[in-house]
């Protein structure tokens, strides 16, 4: 089941990971993807109407076997099922416009610069320092609570009849002591369907009482963390959908919501239930729960570690990026930078989402997934399951050249990897980080040709070439800002080019003072804040612009 990209071979200590061990380092499992046809399944609802109607649940226990497939839609409620939307968009830094651009401009330079200055209007066309750096961003230090290894729950009730909450009354401490030895009655019988369904009627008959659902879904959660048997009589039941149904009706309760997702991490394990869930709608309700509770550090470990778990498949994958789920695990990593199972989880997860398998093909990756990486390596660098998870999720990123491109803008990433190289005791991790070195020397030295050409003759010529009809060659120099995104000095040329071309075409103005131009280039002159050539001719350009408002 293990899958890699092309040209590598595989390492002799891949294992599938098991919720309830440690995860492997290298987090290297990547399955491919499963279609299957959703079909309607016949919800069965056992006969129990009191507690200790033993013989009527036995009788219903032949039946229980048929294998479960899509939940009904009217159990779900939007989201809950995997919907067919696109792959996530490769353009993640996107601005709203603005209802009056101009406005906007001169907010921007009053902010950043103070406005336009005279020194601006006297730098020489391409002049670039030879030493700049690029600015790098780095994520805001926030408080981490501590992890409990323990999973802490209120103790609930039970009641042999039917009811939302827990008899008026009725000691709650009684009836769970009375559930807790029915079920380990049951349970020392070796009657796993009979157990179960003993917990699925309590989770539905006190669907209302919160302290029942966190006890019912903690039972599950803790019989099917060690036998198998018990999995598979949760899967061929309702359990998925009535899991699903609680974690909906109480959101807003990080107890329901990290049971919940332990107990779906559970029956994840295996392929065959993964989709069973997944198909269920079980991929939207975990990422609302890490939505929700983000700053909870008990459900956010739950949570990525399930999304961990169910990103290998292409249905999850779709769903988690119509929801924004990668942008919200790296919102996770950085409020939780200090936790290393978060940091090792999330960056298997991210290089999962990053990789198809199917197509061998990987796509490109936002700031926030480089950023949430490289800082995971800053953060833990003695922690070797972090590094290598860390440096594996590097490795698969630059099989994709702009992917190298905006590795290389980090701040630091090359003494970061070099570290690694030298004294990381973690074979693959070091082998890794040398194989992400190389490629980005490579393209180092790959784009220093490419810059040279665009500066000395194409923009030049571009501008000049009196052949080409004007509002074609100004679209074509506005395009040129999102192809060499990568590269400062080119930029900064642009920039200077757009000036030239709203001085020389008057009739082409309404198209440089559009949204999307103004945007791009604040978007980059934010970027490359550190980069003066770029503050300089952005800002000449808005002069310009503003000079005609």
């Amino acid at each position: 089941n293990v899958a890699r990209m092309p040209g590598e071979e595989p390492d002799k200590d891949d294992t599938q990971k098991n919720c309830n061990d440690d995860p492997p380092d290298s987090c290297e499992i990547i399955f491919a993807a499963r279609r299957k046809k959703s079909s309607k399944r016949l919800v069965r609802q056992p006969s129990i109407h009191a507690l200790g109607q033993q013989n009527a649940l036995r009788n219903t226990n032949q039946n229980r076997r048929s294998k479960r497939n899509l939940v009904d839609d009217d159990n779900c409620d939007e989201g809950d099922v995997t919907p067919l939307s696109p792959p996530r968009r490769e353009q993640t830094d996107v601005i709203p416009p603005p209802p009056v651009p101009h406005r906007e401009i001169s907010e921007f330079l009053d902010e950043q610069h103070g406005g336009v200055t005279e020194q601006q209007q006297q730098v020489n066309f391409h002049a670039v320092p030879e030493n700049s750096q690029a600015f790098q961003p780095t994520l805001s230090q926030l408080p981490n609570p501590p992890i409990s290894d323990e999973r802490s729950f209120d103790r609930s009730s039970f009641e042999e009849s039917v009811s939302d909450s827990a008899p008026p009354g009725q000691d709650s401490a009684q009836l769970i002591a009375e559930m807790e030895t029915l079920v380990k009655d049951i349970q020392d019988t070796g009657n796993c369907d009979f157990a179960i369904d003993i917990i699925l009627q309590n989770l539905r008959n006190y669907s209302n009482d919160v302290d029942i659902q966190e006890y019912c879904l903690s039972a599950i959660w803790d019989l099917c963390k060690d036998d198998n048997n018990y999995k598979q009589s949760v899967a061929s039941s309702t359990a998925p959908d009535d899991i699903l149904l609680i974690m909906r009706k109480h959101l807003d309760r990080a107890g329901v919501q990290e049971r919940g997702c332990g107990t779906l991490w559970c029956l994840c394990n295996d392929p065959d239930r993964r989709m069973i869930v997944i198909r269920a709608g079980a991929t939207a309700r975990i990422v609302k729960a890490l939505i929700q509770h983000i700053y909870d550090v008990d459900v956010v470990l739950t949570v990525i570690g399930c999304l961990r778990t169910l990103s290998p498949e292409y249905e999850a994958r779709e769903t988690m990026g119509a929801l924004s789920g990668i942008e919200h695990v790296c919102k996770a990593m950085s409020i939780h930078k200090d936790i290393s199972t978060i940091q090792r989880d999330g960056c298997a997860f991210l290089s999962n989402c990053a990789v198809d398998v199917h197509k061998q093909q990987v796509s490109l990756a936002s700031d926030c997934e480089i950023e949430a990486v490289t800082n995971a390596i800053a953060t833990h660098r003695e922690d070797l399951s972090v590094l290598s998870g860390a440096c594996f999720a590097l490795k698969n990123y630059t099989f994709e050249e702009r992917n190298v491109r905006r590795l290389k803008k980090v701040d630091g990433v090359f003494h970061l990897l070099e570290n690694i190289c030298q004294h990381s005791i973690e074979g693959n991790a070091a082998r890794d980080a040398s194989i992400v070195l190389e490629r980005i020397h490579n393209c180092e030295d790959i784009d220093k040709e490419i810059e040279e050409l665009m500066l000395n003759s194409t923009l030049k010529s571009m501008v000049e070439d009196a052949t080409v009809d004007p509002g074609k060659k100004v679209q074509q120099v506005i395009d040129l800002m999102d192809e060499y995104d990568w590269s400062c000095k080119v930029l900064s040329a642009v920039f200077q080019s757009l000036t030239l071309l709203y001085q020389y075409y008057p009739l082409q103005r309404s198209l440089l003072e559009s949204s999307r131009v103004i945007h791009t280039v604040i978007l980059h002159m934010k970027t490359y804040k550190s980069f003066s050539p770029i503050q300089v001719n952005g800002c000449k350009l808005f002069s310009e612009i503003l000079k005609n408002a």
